[in-house]
């Protein structure tokens, strides 16, 4: 865990309700704070990466969907905590909270993510935090031909 990103002093606690696919889940902030300023249950959307659709544009599950979803699930378990924290933009258009994540014990989700090769990069303008450190676990992923950049699971 060496080569990790520490979690900010500035990151909030929140607990995991369910996971939508392998990017964006729904959580409960523990207390109101910085990046999620409420209590209520809100979306949250993974910053710098992008998992396959669990409901593509033909209404199934994308190859690797299943297993990118089971990758951020033993990461962030139902019931279970993250820290997360914002970059520049708070929200996207639908109104989900921008974010990158960290397990309790230190682990930075996006990047665990990119390196098993659970999903691709993707740029959310202004929110350039962690891009090039992202940029890179996904490419050693994709030479490695870990995870989607590999076989079709599903």
């Amino acid at each position: 865990m060496a080569d990790t990103v520490a979690r900010p002093t500035d990151a909030q606690e929140v607990r995991v309700n369910f996971l939508q696919d392998g990017d964006s889940l729904e959580v409960t902030a523990v207390a109101a704070g910085k990046w999620i300023p409420t209590t209520d249950p809100v979306q949250v959307r993974l910053l710098g990466v992008d998992a396959p659709e669990m409901h593509g544009a033909d209404g199934l599950a994308q190859c690797w969907a299943e297993a990118a979803k089971a990758q951020l699930l033993r990461l962030a378990p139902f019931g279970g905590r993250l820290w997360i924290a914002g970059d520049m933009q708070a929200q996207d258009v639908y109104g989900r909270y921008l974010v990158y994540a960290w397990t309790p014990e230190g682990t930075f989700v996006n990047e665990k993510l990119a390196q098993d090769g659970a999903v691709r990069e993707l740029s959310i303008p202004p929110n350039f935090g962690y891009e090039a450190r992202l940029h890179g676990k996904v490419a050693e992923a994709r030479e490695a031909r870990r995870g989607l950049w590999g076989t079709c699971l599903s």
